[in-house]
């Protein structure tokens, strides 16, 4: 299979899995989520690469948003712009230590999810930072650093045992 149609399959399978793990969504008002799909974009980023990883994060929370019913609020396209792109920066080789996955799903929660978020939950439902924002990401920050590693390792696993395989 070529390159380029691999890593488009990839991302389309990547946003499938995205958007059916958006459906398990657990909200606390409107003011925080715990979502698995984050895990997911930040994947396809560092899997695939920066491009990929931002494509894969607008289409999930495009596609994510119609899968719930809920409305479309196109600047939070911006933080899942990011949650792909950042870690496909960060992250040039699956797996990764786990000090430089620690540091960039960090980094990438900081940004993505305590301060845009934040910001855009601010100008558009008035509502700011909280306690329950603040504890829910420091939460899900544990949960994502876990995933992100666990997540890599096995990528690694199958694609050695792929190769293997095939030659």
């Amino acid at each position: 299979m070529h390159i380029k149609t691999r890593k488009l399959t990839t991302c389309a399978v990547l946003i499938a899995l995205a958007v059916a793990v958006t459906v398990f969504t657990i909200r606390f008002g409107d003011i925080f989520e715990l979502s698995l799909a984050p895990v997911v974009v930040m994947i396809a980023g560092v899997y695939l690469g920066p491009l990929y990883g931002a494509v894969c994060g607008i289409a999930a929370d495009f596609l994510g948003t119609l899968a719930l019913g809920t409305g479309y609020n196109p600047i939070f396209a911006v933080t899942w712009f990011l949650y792909g792109v950042i870690p496909g920066l960060m992250i040039k080789k699956i797996p990764a230590s786990f000090p430089r996955s620690l540091a960039t799903v960090c980094v990438t929660q900081v940004i993505c999810s305590i301060a845009l978020n934040t910001l855009w939950i601010y100008l558009f439902y008035g509502a700011g930072l909280s306690v329950v924002r603040f504890v829910g990401s420091v939460c899900s920050l544990g949960i994502y650093i876990v995933l992100f590693y666990l997540a890599q390792k096995g990528i690694a696993r199958f694609s050695k045992k792929t190769l293997r395989q095939v030659t």
